[in-house]
């Protein structure tokens, strides 16, 4: 299955600019007869400022998220994603992705361990957005890894490409998703009889969903 990647706007930040400006006004004869006439000054007062922020796409797609969504955003290696701009989409889409557990002001409120990440916006007035967010496997699905069973399960990759980003080096492709058993034992990535495969396999989701794979050999 090959990731359809989206294209959304760049990110911008906010910034505001000022329009308009202070009222002056004079100050009328004041019927002493002596022929003076008022001066015209400004009051100081700046009542006649607008501020009005800059549009700024990428924070108002990440406000639009909420928990319960699922998203078309993936890693495409060890630091990078297909775009770093959240795109929502039923959960039953092809390329969901990631689903969202949690919205956030701090990234620190996001768990970071096997199979969940953030993905993160903070604009030039500092207001930040942290989606906390969950892989979604199914079988068929590949992912970058390493011989030594490390990998990058937030990533996902054509299974056929032929070179990956370094630091990894192979392609997992999964195998099966299963409610995690209370105690791994060898085996339970087995999907016939006597089967001899060499898997390696992962417990995501606070260890109770196992992911099986293999590397993967086009």
């Amino acid at each position: 299955m090959t990731p359809r990647i989206p294209r959304r706007p760049a990110r911008r930040g906010t910034d505001l600019s000022a329009t308009g400006g202070a009222d002056t006004g004079g100050t009328p004869d004041d019927g002493s007869g002596d022929g003076s006439t008022g001066t015209s000054e400004s009051n100081g007062d700046n009542s006649g400022v607008q501020w009005t922020p800059t549009p700024d796409p990428t924070l108002e797609a990440y406000q639009e998220v909420d928990a319960g969504d699922c998203l078309h955003n993936w890693m495409t290696g060890e630091s990078s994603w297909s775009t770093e701009v959240p795109e929502v989409v039923a959960c039953g889409a092809d390329g969901a992705a990631l689903w969202v557990s949690y919205v956030s002001d701090t990234t620190g409120s996001c768990p970071s361990d096997a199979g969940r990440s953030h993905l993160s916006y903070t604009s030039d007035e500092g207001e930040t957005v942290a989606l906390c967010v969950s892989r979604r496997f199914e079988v068929g699905q590949c992912f970058l890894g390493v011989p030594d069973g490390g990998a990058n399960l937030m990533s996902w990759v054509d299974c056929d490409n032929s070179s990956v980003p370094e630091p990894y080096s192979q392609i997992y492709s999964v195998t099966g998703v299963y409610a995690a058993p209370a105690n791994h034992t060898p085996g339970e990535c087995a999907r016939t009889q006597n089967d001899q495969t060499s898997y390696a396999s992962w417990s995501v989701e606070d260890e109770t969903v196992l992911v099986c794979a293999v590397v993967y050999a086009n």
